[in-house]
C-alpha cells in the first residue's frame, strides 16, 4: 500500500509471481505488478508470455489458484503449447458444481494416496479424478477434474479434513495418478514455501519502507524477490536436518555468516 506525505493510504498494489516449482529452491522467475482495480487474470496474461519466452523450455505445466481459473487464461496457456492445472472454487460456479457433483463423497478407492509425517502430525492426501468428454463443459482444453482430500491427523487424536478441486488439460496418458497428485503438491509449494517465506521471513506485508510512489513499491518487490531467490538457492545446498531442509531462519543466518564473516565450513555440504 502506498501513502501520501501525511501517511494516508492512497492506493494498493500487489504482485503476481511466477515460481518454478519443479526446482527444489522454487525460484521466482518473473513478477507482474497488480495495480488497484486490476485483477490477477489480466496480470497473468501479461506475465505468462514473458515467462514462456525466457523459460519455456524448463516447464510444460502452468499451475494457478482459483483466482486464475478462467476460460481465457486456459486458452492462453494452451496457445503456448503448455498444459494447465487450475484450482476450482465458486468463481467458476458451473465447473465447480460439476466437480463436486462428480467427485464429492466418492465411494471408490482413491486413485493415488500419500502419507507424510511432519510438524507433529500425519498428513494423508488422496486423489480422485473424473474424465471430461469433448462436449462436457465449455472450458478450453479441459480433460480432467481432480479432487484432493487432505487429512491432518494429530497426535492427540483430533483431525481436520480439506477438500480441494482442480481442472486440468492433462490426461492420465500424460501423467499417472501418482504424478497428478505430485503436481498438486508442487503447486501447493508456492504457497507453503515461496509466499510464506516472503511474508514471514522477509516480512513483505509487515515492513514496507518505500511507499512514496508506485515505482518505489515495484523496486522493493523486485529486491525482495531477488533476496528470496538468493536465500532459497543457498538453502537448497545446505545439508538436510532430520531428512528435512533447514529452517528458513537458519538458512538466513548461515548465508549472513558466509557473506559477512566468510564462515562456510560449518554449513556447506562436504565437497561444496
Amino acid at each position: 500500500m502506498a501513502c501520501d506525505e501525511t501517511g494516508t493510504p492512497v492506493w494498493k498494489m500487489g504482485a503476481l509471481r511466477a515460481a518454478l516449482t519443479s526446482v527444489e529452491a522454487t525460484p521466482c522467475l518473473d513478477l507482474e505488478i497488480i495495480h488497484a482495480k486490476e485483477g490477477e487474470s489480466p496480470a497473468f496474461r501479461q506475465l505468462l508470455p514473458r515467462v514462456v519466452e525466457h523459460y519455456g523450455e524448463h516447464f510444460q505445466v502452468v499451475t494457478g489458484d482459483a483466482g486464475l481459473c478462467a476460460a481465457e487464461n486456459a486458452a492462453v496457456v494452451r496457445s503456448f503449447g503448455k498444459h494447465y492445472l487450475l484450482g476450482l472454487k465458486g468463481n467458476q460456479p458451473t465447473l465447480h458444481a460439476h466437480a463436486i457433483e462428480r467427485l464429492a463423497d466418492k465411494k471408490c478407492p482413491p486413485r493415488a494416496r500419500t502419507q507424510d509425517r511432519a510438524h507433529g502430525e500425519t498428513v494423508v492426501r488422496e486423489l480422485w479424478t473424473h474424465a471430461l468428454g469433448s462436449t462436457s463443459l465449455d472450458f478450453p482444453g479441459a480433460r480432467l477434474l481432480l479432487c484432493v482430500r487432505q487429512t491432518h491427523l494429530k497426535d492427540d487424536g483430533s483431525q481436520s479434513v480439506e477438500w480441494r478441486y482442480f481442472v486440468t488439460s492433462l490426461s492420465t496418458v500424460d501423467l499417472s495418478f501418482q504424478h497428478l497428485l505430485r503436481l498438486v503438491r508442487l503447486h501447493w509449494a508456492i504457497e507453503n514455501q515461496h509466499h510464506w517465506t516472503l511474508d514471514m521471513v522477509l516480512q513483505e506485508d509487515a515492513r514496507q519502507p518505500c511507499r512514496d510512489s508506485a515505482s518505489a513499491l515495484e523496486v522493493t518487490a523486485w529486491l525482495r524477490t531477488l533476496a528470496y531467490n538468493f536465500i532459497a538457492a543457498w538453502r537448497a545446498q545446505l545439508p538436510l536436518k532430520n531428512r528435512l531442509p533447514v529452517r528458513w531462519e537458519r538458512a538466513c543466518e548461515t548465508l549472513r555468516d558466509a557473506l559477512v564473516l566468510g564462515r562456510t565450513e560449518a554449513c556447506l555440504p562436504t565437497g561444496a
